[in-house]
């Protein structure tokens, strides 16, 4: 009896959905989930280039700039906080909006959207890519960085299917004993993150 379910076999299953499905105890305590703050933003033409930026502040920010034909668009976000803490999301809003206005003083825009977005961390600052057992392998905690991880994973995950050495598996390795000293600058990057963005300072 065919009951409309489907099942795919394969020797080989890349687990790349952004939070690993099923009991992957391995990777369980090496991410936290985190809510960024964005606007759609429509701007003069050739008001900037064509490229990703991000800054070094605390909480850091992050825009992208493209055509739209007789304007430009930006994609521009920030304020990240931890999702299990409680914010007013209209006072995130506005502290990124103040931000843009600081910055880009100069530039006339208009907000035509904004939104809310998860973003995955790694517990120690490396996203988790690799082999967590035979024939399984996983790729996530990237961070808001999966232009760029996503491209680190193909090598990897590729090289170690096909038993090829990678000379970046073993950094990314999401079985890895996570380095203590990583997690306590990760983890002070992360409490000065939260406290700005909850309390402005």
């Amino acid at each position: 009896m065919n009951d409309g379910a489907s099942s795919v076999f394969a020797k080989d299953v890349v687990i790349a959905t952004y939070y690993p499905f099923g009991r992957q105890t391995k990777t369980h305590f090496k991410k936290g989930m985190y809510v960024s703050y964005v606007f759609k933003l429509q701007i003069p033409k050739n008001y900037l280039p064509y490229a990703i930026f991000e800054d070094t502040a605390n909480p850091y920010h992050y825009f992208r700039t493209d055509d739209e034909g007789d304007h430009d668009s930006m994609i521009i976000g920030g304020q990240d906080h931890r999702a299990d803490i409680p914010l007013n999301k209209e006072k995130n809003f506005i502290a990124l909006e103040k931000w843009i206005q600081k910055t880009f003083t100069s530039m006339k825009y208009t907000i035509k959207s904004r939104w809310t977005g998860p973003i995955l961390e790694p517990s120690d600052g490396l996203a988790l890519i690799g082999k967590i057992k035979d024939h399984l392998y996983v790729a996530t905690a990237f961070s808001g960085n999966g232009i760029t991880y996503s491209t680190i994973t193909a090598q990897i995950v590729s090289d170690l299917i096909e038993n090829k050495k990678n000379p970046y598996a073993e950094l990314y390795d999401p079985t890895r004993f996570l380095n203590v000293k990583s997690m306590l600058i990760k983890g002070r990057d992360y409490a000065s993150e939260n406290w700005h963005t909850i309390f402005g300072t």
